[in-house]
């Protein structure tokens, strides 16, 4: 990962456009770099790395905001099951509120659950592939070639 004062978060080397690192990120999956929309050059992404490359608790973020995602976005079917039994003429029943809300947890961990999946095996694939992980310890991104060749 990245620190403060990093080379993610200054200016492109080659052509110094301040957009090109940008401001550091939440931890995400995806290739540790980018190119530079202005001169072509391999500029690093602050706090993008692949799925293996992350320390355990890096994983645990990434995969807890997936949940709390889930959790919050589960709810929105008994909101809604909820607003339409308050102002109709039926009431609200705790079974159905019950079942509205077991459901919108499971469709929405389920929904979480296989886009963190898919992430992870792109992530894989990439990492898999030898000319990635060369580049990678080209860049320096990777924290040491033992733990490329690991994987």
């Amino acid at each position: 990962m990245s620190t403060t004062g990093s080379a993610a978060e200054r200016p492109c080397s080659l052509c110094g456009d301040g957009s090109a690192g940008g401001a550091p990120r939440r931890l995400s999956i995806g290739p540790p770099f980018s190119q530079c929309w202005r001169c072509g050059s391999q500029v690093e992404k602050s706090g993008v790395h692949e799925w293996d490359m992350h320390s355990r608790a890096g994983r645990w973020t990434i995969a807890s905001r997936r949940i709390r995602f889930a959790l919050a976005a589960g709810l929105v079917p008994v909101l809604v099951y909820a607003g339409l039994a308050l102002s109709g003429p039926r009431t609200l029943d705790p079974r159905t509120a019950l079942l509205f809300l077991g459901a919108g947890w499971l469709a929405a961990g389920l929904w979480e659950g296989a886009r963190l999946s898919m992430e992870i095996s792109a992530s894989r694939r990439r990492m898999s592939d030898p000319m990635y992980r060369a580049k990678l310890v080209q860049h320096g991104i990777a924290a040491s070639r033992a733990m490329l060749d690991g994987r």
